[in-house]
């Protein structure tokens, strides 16, 4: 099973043009998706200033440093 949020309303400091640019292509049982960049979705979540989005904030810092990716 896949997990998957939509984010209807977002805002990481960009044009959707350029998030589109920075997007990633994901292929997951035989479908591809374009997702969000981790950063995007990062600076997207800090900026709506809401408690759920800062929670999910600190856990994808905690998933990037276990990925070791020290951004």
């Amino acid at each position: 099973m896949i997990e998957i949020e939509l984010i209807t309303n977002f805002s990481p400091g960009k044009t959707f043009k350029e998030a589109f640019a920075d997007s990633e292509k994901v292929d997951k049982d035989d479908l591809t998706y374009q997702v969000l960049s981790f950063d995007d979705l990062i600076k997207s979540k800090i900026n709506t200033g809401r408690a759920k989005d800062k929670l999910d904030v600190e856990e994808l810092h905690r998933m990037r440093l276990q990925k070791g990716d020290n951004s």
